[in-house]
Parts: structure tokens; C-alpha cells; sequence
């Protein structure tokens, strides 16, 4: 047999007739139980009711249903203390209908009500059996009597308790009007006469109201609910009338006994300037309080962080360790902290105590707050805080003014005579024109919430935005402006609203643009477009730096917006642009493309010829925009593709041309270094084409990646500093970039990367060591140390062949590959010309 879920039992629940609902109640500060609110609700319980489950769930019954009569809470409270479930029927002023309850306690202060309406069944005349025994539950449970008026016959049958309940025996039909009419108190006399002619007269159909009644025999007013319906008709005219009485004078004198509890309660809390306050830790949220919200100046306090905001920054240690310890330990203290509340710095004692649910946590928190600003001896403290707070005052970054009832200006500081350059302002210098609009705002609604304008100083346009509130009542002075100068904020929203279409290096239309501004293109506006992609870009980045890269983007930007003045231009990416015509036939977008073309094939950085590719297409009556775009692209790619192989063996050629002609890295010394690596190769058993090939090209290109560094770094004479031989280093990085965009061999590229490693692990870039060097590092290694001692650099002295072949041998081992060093010494010493 399966277990039955939370979830299983909730699904059977909501399939009963009956409405059920769980409830928790809630006590006031003495105790005493003033509300309930709603723990859980079944389908039939909203569906009876007309309203939702999520407008029910969490809340008092008071304020989901205002006109709830105390003596349900009464009920429902004797069961929760005394634990006895109870049975009864009972009519409801808010619903205006009878229900039969079952009622029974769930745990701590809950407890679950089954009802079903029963008023249908009592204004049913002919299943009067089952009025009865409903009327005989009815009366066993309340103080209450049925009556019934048979006009027909004149007649008037009633139930016993009426008799008790209006103090009169053997009523008869004449004692109606007495009854019902003399004996309700004069205030409730107009009210009970109306309802009672509307019935006669077939207006209503029933009459349902609380009033007074005197009572013969007891000699008082004793409240009754009073409930009376027409049951039978006779050409529209009453002839059979039904009606429950029932006696609530000692509900009445409770309620009224609570009411006036609760208001002696809350006029005590306005003498002692205090304030009650129920805080939900779990939600870190308060519940609903506008006196709370008053007492600390907000509009609506919800939160604890909001709360936090008003604590002064002194004190809010001692706020926080008395919430976190109310929360741990559910221990009641009283703590005293400043608060500013509404421009004014006040001192506060809170009092709070905790209540745990069932699994040990905090779930409620209760608290009394209260203003001791006032006492004598804490007034030395707010002298000494009230010259903190002029000195905050003045020298606050937010101009402040203050205004008195006719909006008089009384008092400013500092920033605000800088902010508006005036000593003594008035408050049409302030607000201008709207001046009397914003009068007539603060009269009716005391408040002005950022409010922003424009004004003008020194011929330069300023934004302010400004708050004003109303200050505490009884003071000389009504209002507190704020002004905050917003001018660089309204800038950076411009800016910002500029770079959400823009592209922030070339200033030409982005990508996000592009894409919104083309989705609605249609075949009706004849659109063509072009796609050009820079080829190279990529190189230069790497060899001379992005700097180099972006002042290419940007020339080239330039042009495109001086040239095609009526296009809409878009930087798509990186290096690629597109340029979106209107009515342009094939002959204009090639025209187009050759003058690009022509631009970008004049611009040369650093000895490097710029190329671009570039794809058109016009859209057809069959196409969509993206099947224009994407032929225009495809269009590019291919010349792009076509012309990749020449124009990176023409890139490589060029750097090395550049390169040296401002180092000393010369062809000649590139040339000894690839005759000394090719024939170290061979000694060291790689003879293949392809081997020897690389190994020359090598010998070319391993120190391209000076390219990008200084000259004055290059050809300094002398030491050069830690920082400049960073620089210096970086030229295997650099050259590892160059080689891998323009030498489809990664063989080469990682020589070029690792030719200045050593054989013991001590170089660099990556302190490699032994054979985790590649072998085209390790030969160029030698071969370009032993050209360069022999040829001399400008910083050294050349030296002889045979005191370099030492320094091979000094460094076998260290610097170089043992191995490689002895073959090299043989092949010098086999070569009396080396």
C-alpha cells in the first residue's frame, strides 16, 4: 500500500464538497486573540467564498473579509484553548448567509473549520422537517429562535427561545409591530421600518441586520442578528414570512470591549510615542504596518534593508547583532540606537522577543518601538549629534534647502550656493516656470519625489534632480528639498543610448544596429549591400601591436563615411563592414568595390601593403534580406580565399625587408644562419627536401618578432634595463603570432617560438629544457650564436672563430645541446673556412 504524500492528501481535500480551511490565530499585545488568517483552503472553500487561493494564503481574515464578526474569533479561540472540537450553525453579516461548521484544533494556535451553506435549506418551506432538526442544532449551539408569520391566517408560530430573547410571553401577530417596530432602539428604528416596508411591498426578498431590542423583562437593549424572508407568494404579495433570531449581546460586548481595548492600547502607544511591529525573519519582510511606516518616515516599510538605511552608521553594529541574536536565540533584549527619520536624527529602544515553530527556528518576531529623544538624559548626546548633523549639513555633496509654509527659502548649505551660484535663492530661482505647478503638488500631496530640470549656468546647460518632503508637523519650517546634480549622469545616458546602436572605436553604426535596422528590408526598397573583411589585420595586430591595428580601422572608417554619404555603414566585427545601399544597380556596387579597393591598397604600415576583400549582391523579388547578405558574403570569402597564398608569402617577404632595414638582423647574417643550420641538420641525421627547406626558411624568419620592437630598444649601444629586456623577449611571442598567420607550418612557428630556450631550462619564454626544445630551435640556437659572436653586433665586439668555438664548448650543456655542439665543432673544423 502506497504512502500518502502532503500533496496526495491536498488533492483529496479539494475534491470534497465541503470547504475546509486551516487557520492560525493572531493575538494582540496582551494576549487576548483579535484575528485569524489562513493557513490552507481547499477548492470548495474559494469556489463557496468567490475568491482565489494565492488572495487567502498568509492573511488575516479582518483584511480579506473587513465586516467579520468578533464572536467567530471567540468561538474559534475556546476551541484552540480548550482542545474540544464544536459543532454548530451560525449566520454571517459579511456573507449574508447560514453555515453549519465543524470546527477542531490542529496544533498551536490553529485549527481546521468544515462548513457547507446551509441557507437555501432554511429559506426552503417545504423541507420544514428539515429546518427543524437544522433549527434544533441551531438552537442547542446558540441563543437563537425561529419564527414564522403566515399572513394568510394571520397567524405567528415561533420556537421557545424567542420569548427569552425578547422578554415578552405569548407573542401574538398584533404584537408585531411592537415587537418589531416600538420596542428597536430609536437609533436603529428608521433602518429596521425601511427594511420592513421594502418587504411588505415585495422590493426585497429578505431582510438581514443587527439591532437593539428592549426587553421587557430584563428592562435593557439586548442586540439581536435578526434574519427574515419572504418563504411564500401570492400574486407578488408575502404571505408567508420565515425568520432567525438570535441573541448577540455578548458577542457585542465583547467586540465592543476589544474595541475599545485596542483603542485605549493605541492611545496609550501615542502618549508614550511608541509603536507595536510583527517582523517574518524567514521573508526578512514586516508585516503590514502604516503606523510603523509613519513612525519611522516611510511611505511603506516592507523590508529590514530598508529599515537599515535609516539606522545612523554609528549604531547599526548594535542593530544588526540584536536581529542576528533574536533570530539565533529567540531571546527577548532591548536595545537603544539613532534613527534619522525624515531629515531628523531621533534615538530609539526597541524591544523584541521571539517566537520558534515547531522545528526550533524563529519564525515570528514581535517588537515595540519606541522615541526616547526626549528624555533629559540623552539630550546632551543629541546636542553633540545635532553639530555632527549641521556639519554633515553643510558640507554634504547634495545641495539642501529647506522651506517654510508660504515656500519661503530659510535655510540652504553649501553645495547648493555652488550648485545654483546664488546666495540668497528664492523658490522661482529653483523651479522656474513650473514654480506654482509644483506649489499647488505640495500642498496636496506634501511631497515632490525626483523631480529633474534643466537650468542654466555660466552658458552651460546643468541637470538637477530634486526631492522635496514634508517635515514633522508643529515645526517653523514645512519642507526639505534635495537637489543632486545629475549633468554627468544625463551625459553617460546619452552616451550610453549612443553606444547601444554605435560602434565605440570607428563611431560607425555596431552590429545590434545592423541586425534591427535590417529585418524589416523588403524587395520594395531595392536594397544591395556590400561586405568588405581587411585582410591582414590580424598580422599587424600581432606585429605592431592593436593600436596599430585599431588607427587602421578607424582610417578606414573614416572613408567609408566620407565616401558613401548616403549609405548606412556598420562595423559587423572585427574587420568586417558592411555598406547598405537603396536603388544601385551591379555596375555602382563594383564601382563601389573598386574604389575601396584602390583606398585600401595605398595604405602601408611599417613597409606592409593592406589588402581587402570585398562581396556584393542586390537582393531579387524572390529573396529575403538574409539571402542577400549571405550571397554578399559568400562573394567575399572566395576572394578572400583566392588571394590568401600570395598575399602571405608578399607579407613575409616585406616584413624581413623591413626588419632589416632597422636592425641588424641582415639578410647576409640570415643567410650564414641558414648555411651553419642546414649542415647541423644533416650531421644530425635529417637530410629529407622538405626538412632542409624548413631549416633555411627558419634560419630566415627567427627573429621576426623584432618587428615590433622599439628601435631605440634595438639599437641601444648600451645595457639594456629589466623593463627594456622584457620587451626585448617578447620578440619570440611576437614572432611566434607573425609566423602562424603567414607560414601554414607550425613546425616553424614553434622554432621561432623556442630558439633563445637553453638546453638546461634556464631561458626562455617557457624555460623548456633538454629535448622538450623542438630541434629546429636547438640548431638555430647554435647557429645564430655562433654567426653572431664571430660578426659582432653594435653593443659587441666580433670575436675570433676559434675563441667562439670555445664558447660552444663552455656552454655545452648549458646553453646548447651537447650533441649538436659536437657535431657543429666537427663541421667547423672539416671546413678550414668557417
Amino acid at each position: 500500500m502506497g504512502k500518502y504524500t502532503t500533496d496526495s492528501y491536498e488533492q483529496i481535500l479539494d475534491k470534497l464538497e465541503n470547504s475546509i480551511a486551516e487557520h492560525e490565530l493572531i493575538y494582540d499585545e496582551s494576549g487576548q486573540p483579535m484575528d485569524y488568517k489562513y493557513i490552507y483552503v481547499n477548492d470548495a472553500f474559494c469556489k463557496g467564498l468567490n475568491v482565489s487561493e494565492k488572495d487567502l494564503i498568509g492573511r488575516a481574515v479582518s483584511e480579506v473579509f473587513p465586516n467579520i464578526e468578533y464572536r467567530w474569533i471567540k468561538i474559534y479561540s475556546e476551541i484552540v484553548k480548550t482542545g474540544v472540537a464544536k459543532k454548530f450553525v451560525d449566520y454571517s453579516v459579511q456573507f449574508h448567509e447560514y453555515f453549519d461548521v465543524y470546527a477542531f484544533k490542529t496544533g498551536e494556535h490553529r485549527f481546521v473549520t468544515s462548513f457547507h451553506n446551509v441557507t437555501k435549506q432554511l429559506k426552503n418551506n417545504k423541507k420544514f422537517q428539515q429546518d427543524e432538526e437544522l433549527l434544533r442544532t441551531f438552537r442547542d449551539n446558540t441563543k437563537a429562535a425561529f419564527f414564522e408569520f403566515d399572513l394568510s391566517k394571520k397567524l405567528l408560530s415561533y420556537s421557545d427561545n424567542l420569548e427569552e430573547i425578547i422578554g415578552r410571553k405569548d407573542i401574538t401577530l398584533e404584537d408585531y409591530r411592537n415587537l418589531f417596530i416600538h420596542l428597536v432602539h430609536p437609533d436603529d428604528r428608521a433602518k429596521i421600518e425601511k427594511l420592513n416596508h421594502n418587504l411588505i411591498r415585495n422590493r426585497i426578498s429578505e431582510v438581514t441586520v443587527e439591532i437593539r431590542i428592549y426587553n421587557e423583562t430584563k428592562k435593557v437593549y439586548v442586540w439581536i442578528s435578526f434574519f427574515m424572508y419572504v418563504a411564500q407568494k401570492v400574486r407578488d404579495f408575502p404571505i408567508n414570512i420565515k425568520g432567525i433570531i438570535r441573541d448577540i449581546s455578548e458577542e457585542k460586548f465583547l467586540e465592543t470591549e476589544a474595541l475599545e481595548r485596542n483603542m485605549l492600547f493605541e492611545e496609550a502607544k501615542k502618549v508614550a510615542n511608541m509603536v507595536t511591529f510583527l517582523y517574518y525573519p524567514q521573508s526578512m519582510s514586516f508585516e503590514y504596518n502604516p503606523k510603523l511606516s509613519h513612525f519611522l518616515g516611510f511611505d511603506n516599510l516592507e523590508y529590514l534593508e530598508e529599515y537599515r538605511k535609516v539606522i545612523h552608521p554609528a549604531d547599526l553594529h548594535v542593530f544588526d547583532r540584536s536581529t542576528d541574536s533574536i533570530i539565533t536565540d529567540s531571546v527577548g533584549e532591548t536595545t537603544k540606537f539613532r534613527a534619522y527619520v525624515n531629515g531628523e536624527i531621533k534615538y530609539l529602544q526597541s524591544s523584541i522577543f521571539g517566537i520558534k515553530n515547531d522545528e526550533g527556528k524563529t519564525s515570528k518576531v514581535f517588537g515595540i518601538l519606541r522615541d526616547i529623544t526626549g528624555d533629559q538624559h540623552i539630550k546632551s548626546e543629541m546636542e553633540r549629534t545635532n553639530r555632527s548633523f549641521r556639519q554633515i549639513f553643510n558640507t554634504s555633496p547634495a545641495g539642501i534647502f529647506i522651506l517654510d509654509e508660504n515656500f519661503n527659502i530659510t535655510i540652504i548649505n553649501e553645495s547648493f550656493k555652488i550648485l545654483f551660484n546664488l546666495e540668497e535663492p528664492s523658490f522661482f530661482d529653483v523651479f522656474d516656470q513650473k514654480s506654482n505647478s509644483i506649489m499647488d503638488l505640495l500642498v496636496e500631496k506634501g511631497e515632490l519625489k525626483r523631480f529633474e530640470t534643466r537650468y542654466q549656468k555660466n552658458d552651460r546647460d546643468k541637470y538637477f534632480l530634486i526631492t522635496v518632503v514634508e517635515m514633522m508637523s508643529g515645526l517653523q519650517n514645512k519642507y526639505q528639498g534635495t537637489v543632486i546634480d545629475i549633468t554627468d549622469r544625463k551625459k553617460s545616458t546619452e552616451r550610453i543610448e549612443y553606444l547601444a546602436t554605435r560602434d565605440t572605436l570607428t563611431s560607425l553604426f555596431n552590429r545590434n544596429y545592423f541586425e534591427e535596422h535590417t529585418k524589416n528590408i523588403s524587395f520594395d526598397e531595392h536594397p544591395g549591400m556590400l561586405i568588405c573583411d581587411i585582410d591582414g589585420l590580424k598580422l599587424i595586430n600581432d606585429a605592431f601591436g592593436h593600436l596599430e591595428g585599431d588607427k587602421l580601422l578607424v582610417s578606414f572608417a573614416n572613408y567609408l563615411s566620407d565616401t558613401f554619404t548616403d549609405e548606412v555603414i556598420a562595423r559587423l566585427g572585427g574587420d568586417e563592414f558592411a555598406i547598405l545601399t537603396n536603388n544601385k544597380t551591379f555596375d555602382d556596387l563594383e564601382q563601389y568595390k573598386n574604389k575601396i579597393k584602390d583606398f585600401v591598397t595605398e595604405i602601408i604600415l611599417f613597409g606592409i601593403h593592406v589588402d581587402i576583400s570585398v562581396g556584393y549582391s542586390i537582393m531579387q523579388e524572390e529573396m529575403i534580406f538574409e539571402d542577400m547578405f549571405r550571397l554578399a558574403e559568400n562573394r567575399m570569402y572566395h576572394h578572400k580565399l583566392m588571394e590568401r597564398s600570395s598575399r602571405k608569402s608578399h607579407s613575409v617577404n616585406t616584413i624581413m625587408e623591413t626588419l632589416h632595414q632597422k636592425t641588424e638582423e641582415t639578410k647576409e647574417h640570415c643567410e650564414r644562419v641558414a648555411v651553419y643550420a642546414e649542415e647541423l641538420l644533416r650531421l644530425a641525421g635529417h637530410s629529407r627536401v622538405y626538412e632542409v627547406e624548413e631549416i633555411r626558411l627558419i634560419s630566415q624568419v627567427h627573429d621576426i618578432g623584432k618587428i615590433a620592437i622599439s628601435e631605440t630598444i634595438l639599437n641601444k649601444p648600451g645595457l639594456l634595463t629589466v623593463t627594456e629586456m622584457l620587451e626585448m623577449k617578447s620578440h619570440c611571442e611576437s614572432g611566434f603570432k607573425i609566423a602562424s598567420n603567414i607560414i601554414n607550418n607550425e613546425e616553424i612557428a614553434l622554432a621561432v617560438l623556442y630558439h633563445h630556450e637553453r638546453y638546461d631550462g634556464t631561458g626562455y619564454p617557457h624555460q623548456l629544457e633538454k629535448d622538450q626544445i623542438p630541434l629546429y630551435a636547438r640548431i638555430i640556437s647554435i647557429a645564430d650564436s655562433y654567426d653572431t659572436m664571430i660578426s659582432g653586433r653594435h653593443y659587441q665586439k666580433p670575436i675570433s672563430k676559434e675563441l667562439a668555438k670555445n664558447e660552444l664548448l663552455i656552454n655545452k650543456g648549458k646553453q646548447f645541446d651537447p650533441e649538436l655542439v659536437d657535431f657543429f665543432i666537427k663541421y667547423l673544423e672539416n671546413s678550414p673556412d668557417l
